[in-house]
């Protein structure tokens, strides 16, 4: 089932917040041009302070947002190796 947007209003605070912190100017400028959307309107859309206006913006919001998750997921992966490795090498602390 399709989620019904309405097009004519911004993120929630919710995903601002989320999109903020998993995604970069990079993450931004690749979608936006994946999806044939300014990089300006699309980060505008991400920060919370432009419409998502209309379907073609709407597509590319959620395709940051998998973006967003992915590079959470990343980071999780990435977390959780550095917790294996401090904790295995916890007793070569000093030289």
């Amino acid at each position: 089932m399709e989620t019904v947007i309405n097009l004519k209003t911004t993120i929630t605070q919710f995903w601002k917040n989320y999109l903020i912190k998993y995604t970069e100017v990079a993450d931004v400028a690749k979608v936006s041009e994946a999806h044939g959307v300014g990089y300006w309107t699309l980060n505008k859309i991400r920060q919370g302070t432009g419409n998502i206006s209309n379907e073609k913006n709407q597509k590319a919001i959620e395709a940051l947002v998998k973006t967003a998750i992915e590079n959470a997921e990343i980071r999780r992966s990435n977390i959780d190796d550095d917790i294996s490795e401090m904790t295995e090498n916890v007793s070569n602390l000093l030289k």
